[in-house]
């Protein structure tokens, strides 16, 4: 019954380390991990009132199955990127996923080094 309802498909993405340079540098890239079906909401004016008291940022809902997923993950739907809020595990039955739209695919690195920040400011300054 609960398949029936989900009338569109969604791509999901994952960050990964596509090369490591000599020097240790990570070379990173969105991958795509497979569709799967879902049902999309926007959260109604009430939910986004309550989500805002708890600072979670969440413009839509996603519904679907048991897929494996992390809030680093990026998701393409009704050409849209999303990016994940948290994900609700509803009685092992089916996620409901708390996105918030993105503008671009947005690649979140589990750890950043100082030298790129510092790469990044000293050639901003020299133009």
């Amino acid at each position: 019954m609960f398949d029936n309802l989900l009338n569109t498909t969604f791509d999901l993405y994952t960050n990964a380390i596509v090369s490591v340079d000599t020097y240790g540098g990570v070379n990173r890239s969105m991958v795509k991990v497979g569709t799967y079906p879902c049902y999309v909401t926007m959260l109604s004016a009430d939910e986004l009132v309550v989500y805002g008291k708890t600072n979670v940022v969440s413009t839509h809902r996603l519904f679907c199955n048991l897929v494996d997923i992390k809030t680093s993950d990026v998701i393409y739907v009704n050409n849209s990127w999303f990016n994940i809020s948290y994900c609700d595990y509803c009685n092992f039955h089916h996620l409901e996923i708390y996105l918030y739209q993105a503008t671009a695919p947005q690649i979140i690195y589990e750890e950043s080094t100082s030298s790129e920040s510092s790469s990044y400011s000293s050639s901003s300054s020299e133009s």
